[in-house]
C-alpha cells in the first residue's frame, strides 16, 4: 500500500486513542474482596501459599530521544525509554499499567502509583510478589536471595521466583505480539504517545488471552538482567509486619 509515513503515523494516534478511551475496562485489578479471594486461590494451587493476588515488575520501552526533558527519559543502560510497571495475574493477564520517564526507578513508581494505595486498603492480608528491587512490604513480598540451599527460606525464594516468572513470560509475550515495543524497535512518537500504544498493547494482549489465541512461538527476553538497584527499605511498623508476614508463609508452608 502506497501510504506515507505521517498518515501511518495519524491513523495509529487515532486507533490507540480510541482503543484505550474505549476499551479500557480489559485492564481490570482485582478491587472486590471476592475477586481478590478467587485470585489467591488460583495463585495459592501453583505457589504453594495463599495471599498473592497479582506479580508486578517493570519493562523499558524505547522511545525516540524526546523533543522535552530528555535526560529524565534516559535509563541507566543509556537509552531513552518508558519505564513501564505493569501487574498481571496467575493466567497472564495484565491487570494494571503504568508509564514514567525512563530515569525513574521502579520502587518510586510503586510507592506513587494508584494501585499501591489499593493494595494499602485491602483487608483480606492480600499482597503482590516482587523481585528483590522492590523493598519488603507488607503488601510486596519479596524473595530472600541469600538463603542457604535446603532451608525453608530457600524453598520459599524458590516457590516465589517459580511463581513471580509469570510477570517476566507477560513481557516476553508482550513484545513477541508487538514487535514494536522491542528496545531495538524505538517508538517514534512522543512519550505521551509511546504511552497510549504501550496500554493499547496490553488491552489488545488481554483480548487475545481471553480469546485463547496461542501464545507466539519465540517470547522475548529484554529485562532478565538485575537492575543494579535495590528499593530502599520501610523502617518502623511496616516492616515489622512485613517480615512478619514473609516469616509467617515460611514458617506454616516451607517447613518440614
Amino acid at each position: 500500500m502506497a501510504v506515507s509515513q505521517p498518515t501511518v503515523s495519524r491513523c495509529v494516534t487515532k486507533v490507540t486513542s480510541s482503543i484505550c478511551d474505549r476499551l479500557h475496562q480489559w485492564i481490570n485489578f482485582p478491587q472486590t474482596d471476592n475477586e481478590m479471594a478467587a485470585v489467591q486461590e488460583r495463585f495459592r494451587a501453583n505457589a504453594g501459599f495463599p495471599g498473592i493476588v497479582g506479580l508486578i515488575d517493570c519493562t523499558h520501552i524505547s522511545i525516540v530521544t524526546p523533543a522535552i526533558h530528555a535526560e529524565g527519559y534516559r535509563n541507566r543502560k543509556g537509552y531513552f525509554s518508558l519505564n513501564t510497571q505493569m501487574t498481571c495475574d496467575d493466567r497472564m493477564v495484565i491487570t494494571n499499567v503504568v508509564t514514567y520517564p525512563g530515569s525513574v526507578h521502579d520502587q518510586f513508581i510503586w510507592n506513587f502509583c494508584q494501585l499501591k494505595n489499593i493494595m494499602r486498603n485491602t483487608d483480606g492480608g492480600y499482597f503482590l510478589l516482587g523481585d528483590s528491587g522492590y523493598a519488603l512490604e507488607p503488601w510486596l513480598i519479596t524473595p530472600l536471595p541469600q538463603a542457604e540451599e535446603g532451608t525453608p527460606e530457600y524453598r520459599f525464594t524458590m516457590a516465589h521466583c517459580h511463581t513471580r516468572n509469570k510477570i517476566e513470560r507477560v513481557f516476553g509475550v508482550l513484545k513477541a505480539r508487538w514487535r514494536c515495543l522491542l528496545k531495538d524497535r524505538t517508538l517514534h512518537y512522543t512519550p505521551e504517545k509511546a504511552s497510549k500504544i504501550v496500554v493499547c498493547c496490553a488491552i489488545l494482549h488481554n483480548i487475545m488471552m481471553h480469546h485463547r489465541i496461542p501464545l507466539p512461538e519465540n517470547e522475548v527476553f529484554e529485562d532478565l538482567q538485575d537492575n543494579g538497584q535495590r528499593g530502599d527499605m520501610f523502617g518502623g511498623d511496616q516492616l515489622t509486619i512485613a517480615r512478619r508476614r514473609q516469616m509467617n508463609i515460611i514458617q506454616r508452608y516451607f517447613t518440614i
